[in-house]
């Protein structure tokens, strides 16, 4: 049952981060291993999403509902869950958290420059064959999942 959790401070607002990661019709554009996006049922705080990962050898398609939205009583801040509805897992969670991050040299007015990200994802692959050939992989393509992110709002907003 891999679980990964990772914090970053990216020089970036919370809501252009927060868009960037909701932009999943776009996954396949920037993210590894992602094959194709199908974003379906869009309400105001939620969607759902069907994903085809993997390489030319191993195609995997799963279905998840993504709810999203501001944090009450916080000022700036943004989530959103993912939970798994269909395909290869036997679960699949994850969320991302982007707040507004200041240092000492940022004034308290000023709006935020820089965003907190918090990122957890906690899975586990149902299929008995798949899961020892793809174990090995997972820890090393969820942080370059991460990574792609980070290179996607560099190269949108600088």
């Amino acid at each position: 049952m891999p679980i990964h959790k990772e914090n970053r401070i990216v020089p970036y607002k919370p809501d252009q981060i927060y868009q960037l990661v909701l932009d999943v019709d776009r996954y396949p554009d920037f993210l590894p291993w992602v094959q194709s996006a199908h974003v379906y049922d869009r309400a105001e705080t939620m969607f759902n999403a069907d994903l085809t990962v993997g390489s030319s050898v191993i195609n995997q398609s799963y279905s998840s509902k993504i709810t999203f939205g501001a944090v009450a009583d916080s000022l700036q801040t943004y989530r959103i869950d993912v939970k798994h509805t269909k395909g290869p897992f036997h679960h699949l969670h994850n969320y991302w958290i982007f707040k507004p991050y200041s240092n000492v040299n940022t004034s308290l007015d000023s709006s935020p420059t820089h965003t907190e990200i918090e990122f957890f994802l906690d899975f586990e692959i149902s299929n008995p064959f798949l899961k020892p050939l793809l174990q090995p992989f997972l820890n090393q393509a969820v942080h370059l999942m991460v990574d792609a992110f980070e290179k996607r709002a560099h190269a949108l907003f600088t």
